[in-house]
């Protein structure tokens, strides 16, 4: 998998799930005490530019799950099975 992180905005919250052990690893030292929904980080929308820039710093990538969005990342056609699994349409 190409990308470290899945994205998924809920309106009033922002779920960041890790995907990759680095993922785990800088959330573990950067967001160890933020609420967790499952593997999820939740997130307020006022935190997550802060959050979104300390993770591309770190040389990670991330993935908007709802919108389709792929940043800094490219992703193989295992990567493209994994995102149509969560409903993200990446081929038309």
């Amino acid at each position: 998998m190409k990308f470290d992180f899945a994205l998924r905005d809920e309106g009033s919250i922002i779920l960041l799930q890790p995907v990759t052990q680095a993922a785990q690893d800088w959330a573990e030292m950067y967001l160890a005490d933020a609420l967790r929904f499952g593997a999820a980080v939740v997130i307020e929308h006022r935190y997550i530019d802060a959050i979104l820039d300390g993770i591309r710093e770190a040389g990670l990538t991330v993935v908007d799950i709802l919108e389709g969005k792929i940043e800094d990342a490219l992703f193989t056609m295992q990567d493209a099975e994994f995102l149509k699994d969560l409903g993200v349409k990446v081929f038309e």
